[in-house]
């Protein structure tokens, strides 16, 4: 998958201290997020996909992360093609 940046995760930083927290690590990727939430992961279309939902509000994704190669990019060079995509 293109090259890989190692990107310092600052995922919890705005956990509560008092807050438990669980590590999520695959497809390259790894982050901390509450122990109250629950992470799950898909392949269906090819492309990785990882979703992050409150236990008590499985209606609704709290966030997604979509895996794409960079080609090569920075990091900063892909997150403006996307951007100028969306």
């Amino acid at each position: 998958m293109g090259n890989k940046q190692l990107v310092n995760d600052t995922s919890y930083a705005n956990i509560s201290a008092n807050t438990p927290t669980k590590t999520y690590s695959a497809y390259g990727i790894r982050f901390k997020y509450p122990s109250g939430w629950t992470v799950e992961s898909e392949n269906e279309s090819g492309s990785n996909m990882i979703f992050a939902l409150k236990k008590i509000s499985f209606n609704y994704v709290q966030f997604q992360i979509q895996i794409v190669p960079n080609n090569g990019m920075s990091e900063e060079e892909a997150i403006r093609q996307i951007q100028d995509v969306t």
